[in-house]
């Protein structure tokens, strides 16, 4: 969207009415993964999506709530409160300019509370979806990756190999480590929930094996991915808008 035109918008509005959001963050991933990964990611993911099933890829949101990471340098966060409104008011500019279909590709678990509120408050106004990235690509990469403990992590195989495949040119694998949680208070248990920071389960910024990872697995992991998103915006775009 950034590189067209008003006119060009405008004309696209009336092709179609299907916007994407990618949001991610700039923290800590890890020493060898870039600190922009979660928007890098998403931002790519977006373009890809939009290609296929013909949307608009709104400007990425680079920053978002990570209050948890911030023992570490690099890491910007905004306060969910703010982050709340920063989106509420995009999407209002984005329906105020024809789309009815907006869509998050989130690279960030702690953007979701600000996503989810926006889009319970706007509903009226236009139909909202997303994807949870990191979460998603984690279930489809079963039976693709190797690592039993938190496959998904943090800057761990599964985020490590994606991207591998998307930006091999800004990894430091030389740094790449293995760390897991040494206490038992970060325990993965469903709907049970623990609140550390970062700095607390980590001292590198990793929580997973990164060691494990390889190209070949994030264009696998990918490709799922991808498939499955693909199909889903294809029946988004088919869905009834019941707008006031």
């Amino acid at each position: 969207m950034s590189e067209m035109s008003w006119r060009e918008i405008e004309f696209i509005v009336e092709e179609t009415n299907l916007v994407i959001i990618p949001i991610g963050a700039n923290e800590c991933y890890g020493p060898h993964l870039p600190t922009g990964s979660d928007t890098i990611v998403a931002l790519d993911v977006s373009i890809i999506l939009a290609k296929r099933v013909g949307a608009v890829v709104a400007p990425p949101i680079p920053v978002g709530y990570s209050q948890a990471l911030l023992g570490f340098p690099g890491t910007i966060s905004i306060s969910s409160n703010v982050l709340t409104d920063l989106l509420r008011d995009y999407c209002q500019c984005l329906i105020q300019s024809g789309f009815r279909r907006i869509f998050f590709v989130c690279g960030h678990l702690g953007n979701i509370p600000s996503i989810t509120i926006v889009a319970n408050e706007l509903h009226e106004k236009a139909i909202f979806g997303m994807v949870d990235l990191w979460r998603f690509f984690a279930k489809e990469s079963m039976g693709i990756v190797e690592t039993k403990e938190i496959p998904e992590g943090h800057a761990s195989e599964v985020g490590t190999s994606i991207l591998l495949t998307l930006h091999p040119d800004l990894l430091k694998l030389e740094f790449a480590i293995k760390e897991l949680p040494k206490s038992s208070f970060y325990k993965e248990m469903h709907d049970v929930y623990t609140f550390p920071t970062l700095r607390e389960v980590s001292s590198s910024g990793v929580v997973g094996n990164p060691l494990k990872a390889s190209r070949k697995k994030g264009e696998k992991i990918l490709k799922k991915s991808l498939d499955s998103l693909t199909e889903f915006l294809q029946e988004f775009k088919k869905a009834k808008i019941s707008i006031k």
